[in-house]
């Protein structure tokens, strides 16, 4: 962590950076994206993502950008040879989903 962000546009509290999850629906298909740096503000909640990183979670998306492709084998982490579980609440499908981590981006698929 270590974006620096400004005052909170909607109440002007102190803005502070945390690791969250987020739940991003690409061409009909919902992926969650894990551990993306966020903004909240300490005050009122308002989130804010930085340019640079909406930037990379669309990359991600299109493929552009690699954890190595969301074309992930099932049962396969794309960046790390193990398998992750993924809550049913997210997806019932095999679709990979995304975690932005110190070291980058990896993709994991829901087991069984």
């Amino acid at each position: 962590m270590g974006h620096q962000y400004s005052d909170c546009y909607q109440c002007g509290g102190e803005v502070k950076e945390r690791s969250v999850a987020r739940e991003i629906w690409w061409k009909s298909k919902l992926h969650l994206i894990e551990n993306v740096p966020v903004g909240v503000c300490q005050q009122c909640g308002e989130k804010v993502i930085l340019p640079d990183v909406a930037k990379v979670i669309d990359q991600m998306l299109a493929g552009e950008h690699s954890p190595r492709s969301l074309r992930a084998s099932a049962h396969l982490s794309v960046s790390r040879d193990r398998a992750c579980e993924v809550p049913r609440s997210v997806t019932r499908s095999r679709e990979p989903f995304l975690e932005m981590g110190s070291t980058g981006v990896s993709a994991c698929v829901r087991k069984g």
